[in-house]
């Protein structure tokens, strides 16, 4: 009990201390910690968003210079590269951050020097067994499981891959615990993207094959490793290297100890898209994987507006959660969400204008079936909105209600995807994942509503879908009037301006909306 309320008032004093600005210890104030927490979080965003676009642009410019067939096959080996590399990280990326940051805050250097070598040792020795394995299965894996012989080179060249890349998201956690946030957005993608852009007008030239795409993407990652363990030695607080016998191993037990719940819900986060990828390469042809992986490129786009929040929300939750300021902890939720929402809805009304105007741009085999694009999009755009409540729920403490919402949404994507798919092809990929996503919704909000009241799934929701898809058929039958670029402007502008009057005037009749997006104050930070 003791230890734990020093504990408790080591934190509220800390909280005091950014609230003030002062620092009894002559370090630097809360108000410039602030600032250099906002200048990190800038970084990594900024950084990361270029890395993202760079390699959409590239899955862009593969779907239409190569045509569904040969994207979807690229798209498998890319996804199985996400899948089988967060695999090889053992959930391990938690507890590094973790316990990096207390070594330092501590003065440990010898446990931050033995934390990085074991935890580069344990992932690499893990990630080679995994690509090993891969490069002696690849040809059963292309013939047997996705029933594609065409895909066995690709597989052969990625399993080489598989190590590096494994060990460049270790480097990643690692520079995040000791704060080098330029270093982490290098190694994470930013050089292997930039590769794989660079290579376009080589694709464009020499009409590239699938295995040579594949280790222009292997020159990326090895790039990125070297330049990561050179930036490495020179971050690490001690650059002598100890004996292996002397290294403290206890370091392995106590991350692992803190990651293990966590592995799962890291894997099934992090690569639930991808996954789905790999579904569909099992049960369609190669020609509708990639029809399928454009889909969810294109509602990539609600996802970068989702993660912007997500690495910055998590902080000012557990502050208010902390101080016990629920009023402003619930403002503040929905203030995100709400907002989150009606952005979505107008970046998604253009979509539904035209969808096959947006398709059409990639080749005809993307535009035979524009409607199946709109269900993803919805489905994508509610649940932009649910979010920030994952993160809501951790930094309250409630692990395992991330974990089992994970948990479930996986399993209906599993199940859903292996029904529908065989018999629907790319429909039933479309609908699997829709279902996936509004599980995932319905499960995000059920558990905000038991732990902390909140709920949107409400007349306020109704309304906002009402008032949007209004929207959408004024400027869909608008758009019927014309054809090419014209007709899309023309629906688009009247479709946002429709949303733009009926959002004003929902908001008169509606007080609780216009309460709810106004910017909320925390009554202990005024």
């Amino acid at each position: 009990m003791g230890r734990n309320s020093s504990h408790r008032s080591g934190i509220r004093k800390g909280l005091e201390l950014v609230n003030s600005g002062g620092s009894p210890t002559g370090e630097p104030s809360g108000r410039d910690l602030i600032s250099k927490i906002v200048a990190r979080t800038m970084t990594v965003l900024v950084g990361n968003a270029f890395s993202k676009a760079m390699l959409v642009g590239f899955e862009f410019f593969l779907a239409r210079a190569l045509g569904a067939s040969q994207y979807g096959a690229f798209s498998i080996c890319l996804s199985l590269l996400f899948v089988v590399s967060n695999l090889g990280l053992l959930g391990l990326n938690f507890g590094i951050i973790q316990y990096l940051a207390i070594y330092q805050e501590q003065k440990q250097e010898d446990k931050v020097l033995s934390l990085v070598i074991c935890a580069l040792v344990v992932i690499g020795l893990a990630g080679s067994l995994l690509g090993t394995t891969l490069f002696a299965t690849a040809s059963l894996l292309a013939e047997r499981l996705f029933r594609k012989p065409e895909l066995a080179p690709g597989l052969r060249v990625l399993a080489f891959i598989v190590p590096l890349e494994t060990i460049n998201q270790c480097l990643s956690s690692i520079f995040q615990g000791l704060r080098k946030f330029k270093d982490h957005v290098l190694v994470s993608d930013l050089a292997r993207n930039l590769c794989l852009a660079a290579s376009i007008p080589f694709i464009l030239k020499w009409n590239l094959s699938l295995s040579q795409i594949v280790e222009i993407m292997m020159a990326g990652s090895t790039l990125a490793l070297v330049t990561g363990l050179l930036r490495l030695h020179r971050s690490l607080p001690s650059r002598k290297v100890p004996r292996p016998f002397a290294l403290d191993s206890s370091v392995l037990r106590q991350i692992a100890s803190f990651s293990y719940l966590l592995f799962f819900w890291n894997l099934f986060q992090n690569v639930a898209g991808r996954f789905q990828v790999l579904l569909a390469g099992v049960f369609l042809t190669s020609e509708g994987v990639g029809i399928f992986s454009l889909f969810l490129r294109i509602v990539l786009v609600f996802t970068f507006l989702q993660t912007a929040i997500t690495r910055t929300a998590p902080v000012e939750f557990a502050r208010l959660n902390h101080l016990k300021d629920h009023e402003s902890l619930r403002r503040l939720f929905e203030f995100i969400a709400q907002s989150l929402l009606i952005i979505s809805l107008l970046i998604a009304l253009p979509i539904f204008v035209r969808p096959s105007f947006w398709l059409g741009l990639f080749g005809k085999a993307y535009s035979t079936q524009p409607w199946l694009l709109l269900p993803l999009v919805l489905g994508q755009v509610v649940n932009v909105g649910t979010g920030p409540i994952g993160h809501l729920l951790i930094s309250c403490g409630a692990q395992s209600a991330v974990f089992l919402a994970a948990l479930i949404a996986s399993t209906t994507q599993l199940v859903s995807s292996c029904i529908l798919m065989p018999t629907l092809g790319v429909a039933g990929a479309v609908f699997a994942e829709t279902a996936t996503t509004l599980s995932l919704v319905i499960i995000r909000h059920t558990l905000s509503y038991k732990y902390f009241g909140i709920h949107f799934l409400n007349r306020q929701l109704l309304a906002l879908l009402s008032i949007f898809g209004l929207s959408a058929l004024s400027g869909f039958l608008l758009a019927l009037k014309g054809t090419g670029v014209a007709s899309l402007v023309r629906g688009s502008a009247a479709s946002i301006a429709v949303f733009a009057c009926l959002m004003l005037a929902y908001s008169y009749l509606d007080k609780g909306l216009a309460s709810n997006l106004a910017i909320p104050r925390s009554r202990s930070n005024p």
